[in-house]
């Protein structure tokens, strides 16, 4: 059986999520290597621009992909939700935002 985990970078701005998101990463990934189970795990890595996570998984040599968000489609979806509200809904409706 693998296991799969999704992490996205925070910022040191964003106080306790990022705070909490380091420790647990941190953790997460000593004990993959401490007990050697790397193979059963694969990370999803997202807005890591520094690399940071991607540093720390590639030295424990645990498996991840990293992946690429489109900031631009976000934030278009964003202008659209502040102008027109009940696009929110259409979108959903229609699932082309899920």
């Amino acid at each position: 059986m693998k296991i799969g985990v999704f992490i996205s970078k925070r910022q040191s701005f964003e106080g306790g999520g990022y705070t909490i998101t380091e420790e647990l990463l941190d953790t997460l990934i000593n004990e993959i290597s401490s007990k050697k189970i790397s193979q059963k795990f694969f990370f999803l890595v997202s807005n890591d621009l520094k690399h940071s996570i991607i540093n720390r998984l590639k030295i424990k040599k645990i498996k991840f992909k990293h992946i690429r968000e489109n900031n631009i489609f976000k934030k278009i979806i964003i202008f659209i939700s502040h102008f027109f509200p009940k696009a929110i809904y259409y979108l959903i409706t229609l699932t082309l935002l899920k």
